[in-house]
């Protein structure tokens, strides 16, 4: 059933962070960084942003939810699938994407809060009340369910505001801009070495011409090898953030992959489903200081994430060096999986093919 009217071309708003001549202070006061990513006639052409509101579903844990895999995403996307039927909703027409910032086999205990952060279309925040008292409703499918998680309400996720249920609609999240992104983009672009950890794997086709007559996920996506070894690795990558235009400025000059801590990694509904969906995971070093495009395509990655599978939560990454100025949590405290340890500490995980 489609209750969001497909639009047009490509609605959106440009991102423009101020002058590339003088960066701003990363420490500076937040509003005068507002204040400057709204300024017209400056900087370079960014590209278009489409609206996107990032809204977290809070839950909490009435029963232990024990059978985890170390990615969460598709057990969510389950679960919001069969509530979407349950409610006569179709998820396309309003989710982009969803995130869980909880993730390894750790179990949900009683008294844990888990989130789940949705990329919402605007127009479908209206639809986001119908969707959670189905999830809490219908009967359940696995642990994911309202037996073992109770739904607390809504939060919008940039400005860490609780939204009650009836005021759920339309201009209830504002939808992210780059103001939001500019102190970590101005941090970001005063390095010169920084890192992308992919904390979900990444499922990104191979560039145009790469790809012919090839059958497994492995030849058909970005291996850990290619990410690692491919002179366009990084311009290829950034070209995929979800949510953006095509580059606007020259792809990502001047920056480069100085090591790789990658592997493969498949990921499935359970133990039971015989269907894998594969990606890339662990750690990429970077070097080269980030032009402003660059910047926010890097900044943007970890709150949109990029390539395929966005609805099942595949291809979002981390850069540990923004930890301090991160608009929004990216990672539950809880999180951990002694099975598969964090690759910032592992320095004996190397790039596969």
């Amino acid at each position: 059933m489609d209750l969001i009217p497909k639009s047009p071309g490509f609605p959106g708003t440009a991102c423009r962070l101020g002058s590339t001549e003088s960066l701003p202070d990363p420490h500076t006061n937040p509003a005068s960084l507002t204040q400057q990513a709204g300024q017209a006639g400056t900087g370079d052409t960014l590209p278009l942003l489409q609206e996107t509101c990032l809204v977290e579903c809070l839950f909490a844990v009435r029963r232990p939810v024990r059978s985890l895999p170390p990615v969460h995403g598709a057990r969510w996307s389950a679960w919001l699938r069969f509530a979407c039927r349950e409610a006569h909703l179709c998820a396309e027409d309003f989710i982009a994407g969803l995130f869980s910032l909880r993730h390894g086999t750790n179990p949900f205990l009683p008294g844990d809060i888990v989130t789940l952060r949705l990329m919402v279309e605007p127009a479908g925040l209206a639809c986001l009340p119908a969707l959670t008292r189905a999830m809490q409703t219908m009967q359940a499918r696995g642990e994911f369910c309202g037996e073992h998680l109770e739904f607390l309400g809504f939060r919008d996720a940039v400005r860490r505001t609780l939204i009650p249920a009836g005021a759920m609609d339309k201009g209830a999240v504002p939808p992210l801009n780059c103001a939001d992104l500019a102190r970590e983009c101005a941090a970001l672009r005063v390095r010169t070495q920084w890192h992308i950890h992919f904390v979900s794997p990444l499922r990104l086709t191979l560039p145009a011409g790469q790809k012919a007559g090839i059958q497994t996920d492995r030849e058909r996506f970005c291996s850990a090898r290619w990410l690692a070894e491919a002179p366009d690795a990084l311009s290829h990558l950034l070209g995929h953030v979800r949510r953006l235009s095509p580059w606007a400025g020259p792809p990502a000059e001047g920056l480069a992959v100085e090591a790789a801590r990658l592997r493969w990694e498949d990921m499935r509904y359970n133990a039971l489903h015989s269907k894998a969906i594969g990606g890339v995971s662990g750690l990429l070093t970077c070097s080269g200081r980030p032009s402003e495009e660059a910047a926010l395509r890097l900044v943007l990655g970890q709150y949109l994430g990029a390539g395929k599978n966005g609805r099942l939560g595949l291809g979002f990454w981390r850069i540990p060096e923004l930890d301090h100025v991160h608009c929004m949590p990216l990672i539950d405290p809880k999180s951990g999986d002694r099975a598969r340890p964090d690759p910032l500490q592992d320095q004996d995980s190397l790039a596969d093919a």
